[in-house]
């Protein structure tokens, strides 16, 4: 296995840190039914657990892919036109059309994911975190209550959206756009629709750096730091 970060790797997303922080015990965790929420899962210290290192049974909570940025114009303007046309002929036969557009691109993204599979990922790169089990992304979403602006929330959808892609950001002063990411590396995810940084709102006064760690056909965590 490459210590480099491909497309279609199959990853776990941790917060950064050193060797010693706690940050390290817990992943980022999605699940395939019910709840659209994404959230930090602690787990047990590495090794507290065997070689899965504490990770639950239900693992594939865990599991995310990168995909490259994905295409999404017509995937909105059906969204949209599903809301605001009305239901005599003309607004059927333009939802229709938009309908069949929508599709063709989802099968365009779907030969993106393909041709992009086993491809380096390089710092400046725009990504979608795809959680493997469920294929939803990774999305932003602003937090609004009539006039007020209270910040971003983080959710996943099925839907695919600008809200859903992140630049990859290097934290270290050594590492530049262009430069492939290696697993271990610790990355800011800068949402680019909000030009908002991906965090955790329980470690607010930390930087929001991340990083990934591949994952092995066992599902056993691999460390590469």
């Amino acid at each position: 296995m490459s210590n480099y970060l491909q497309y279609g790797d199959l990853v776990l997303i941790t917060q950064g840190g050193d060797s010693s922080s706690e940050l390290r015990a817990g992943y980022l965790s999605s699940t395939v039914f019910g709840s659209k929420k994404l959230w930090f899962q602690r787990l047990a210290r590495e090794g507290a657990a065997g070689a899965a290192g504490g990770l639950p049974s239900v693992v594939g909570d865990l599991v995310f892919q990168i995909t490259p940025k994905l295409k999404f114009l017509y995937h909105q303007s059906y969204r949209d036109a599903r809301k605001f046309l009305g239901s005599e002929q003309g607004g059927r036969t333009r939802l229709e059309k938009l309908e069949r557009k929508m599709q063709e691109e989802r099968e365009t993204n779907r030969k993106l994911i393909e041709f992009f599979e086993g491809g380096p990922v390089t710092y400046g790169a725009e990504v979608q975190l795809m959680h493997f089990d469920s294929n939803a992304f990774v999305r932003a979403k602003s937090s609004l209550e009539g006039e007020h602006f209270f910040g971003y929330s983080v959710k996943m959808g099925d839907w695919v959206s600008n809200s859903m892609v992140f630049r990859l950001v290097p934290k270290s002063p050594t590492q530049g756009l262009g430069d492939r990411v290696r697993f271990g590396d610790q990355v800011f995810f800068l949402n680019v629709k909000f030009n908002a940084f991906l965090t955790l709102r329980e470690e607010r006064k930390r930087d929001p750096a991340f990083f990934f760690r591949p994952v092995d056909q066992g599902m056993a965590v691999l460390n590469f730091s």
